[in-house]
């Protein structure tokens, strides 16, 4: 296929879509190659000759899923003008995106880690995705001018992902978790919302 025709370009783009869609609603698992090409306006076939392999469109598509969810945090911060503040609206949105479901960027994050565990090309995938979420508060941090600002976000990421699994056992109380978390780091407690 030459990358460069347009109309195939297209054709991708809404076998990607397809694809994104079946993540949001049915998880890593449901994203067969059935349901994609059934979401989509072209057949099965269409898929196999656009893509080297479904998993080579499962990973596209989470890969938007995630890019999406990040900058849905990315946003909540930069519309904060006060950086501190920034942090904790980034982190509240952060806690949004978890949920009980197949679809929900936590849950598709640890699916998709399950399902390519062994997969180099998909390490990068993961790690470039960490690293963005990382970048998102170490960027924040640098406005708000924080000692230690790389070590003090690693710990503040980590707390999040983990109060975000915990959250699908067990409802968690942001507000209290917020402000444990800011004396926990030494930092300017969060308005509450």
């Amino acid at each position: 296929m030459s990358a460069d025709r347009p109309r195939q370009l297209a054709k991708r783009e809404a076998l990607i879509e397809a694809a994104a869609d079946v993540l949001r609603r049915e998880g890593w698992a449901g994203c067969t190659a059935r349901a994609i090409s059934d979401a989509s306006p072209l057949t099965k076939s269409a898929l196999h000759y656009y893509f080297d392999d479904v998993d080579e469109i499962v990973e596209l598509a989470f890969r938007r899923v995630m890019d999406e969810a990040l900058s849905r945090v990315e946003a909540v911060a930069e519309a904060e003008a006060d950086p501190n503040q920034a942090l904790w609206c980034a982190a509240r949105a952060f806690l949004e995106l978890g949920g009980v479901g197949a679809g929900h960027p936590v849950t598709l994050w640890i699916d998709a880690y399950a399902a390519t565990a062994r997969s180099a090309s998909f390490q990068r995938e993961r790690e470039e995705l960490l690293d963005r979420g990382l970048g998102i508060f170490e960027r924040i941090a640098r406005r708000a001018r924080w000692e230690d600002p790389a070590r003090r976000v690693s710990v503040l990421y980590s707390a999040l992902a983990g109060a975000v699994m915990r959250e699908s056992v067990r409802p968690l109380d942001t507000d209290a978790f917020l402000d444990d978390l800011a004396l926990a780091l030494d930092l300017p407690a969060p308005r509450n919302a």
